[in-house]
């Protein structure tokens, strides 16, 4: 059996599941998308050290400027705590989206992962 659709929408993270939508829907009620798209978007990828370690980089992708800190205020003021965070935030001219209009996740995590 194949699956195909939406990419895995979630990552692991200190022992603990991260749902990658959970974290992106206070940014996307503070910020709702405009006539020109979405203006926040949140993915990420689980990682594996050089020694063999687990790790994780969850990015918010968006048109604003926001910085880290104060991302992750706004996540922890919506009771998101210990791993439910960002790693890193980066402004982009647009979010990429499909021909439906929904953000394009495929790109988003080729993004993180280039990094």
């Amino acid at each position: 059996m194949n699956f195909a659709g939406r990419l895995k929408r979630f990552i692991k993270a200190g022992g603990e599941m991260v749902s990658l939508p959970a974290l992106e829907e206070p940014f996307a009620q503070k910020y709702p998308p405009t006539e020109d798209g979405p203006q926040v978007a949140v993915e990420g990828v689980e990682l594996t050290h050089s020694d063999g370690t687990a790790g994780r980089k969850i990015m918010l992708f968006t048109t604003r400027p926001i910085e880290l800190r104060q991302a992750n205020t706004l996540l922890a003021e919506h009771g998101f705590r210990g791993v439910m965070r960002l790693d890193e935030v980066r402004q982009v001219e647009r979010i990429p989206v499909l021909g439906t209009g929904k953000t394009d996740y495929k790109v988003l995590r080729q993004w993180v992962m280039g990094e």
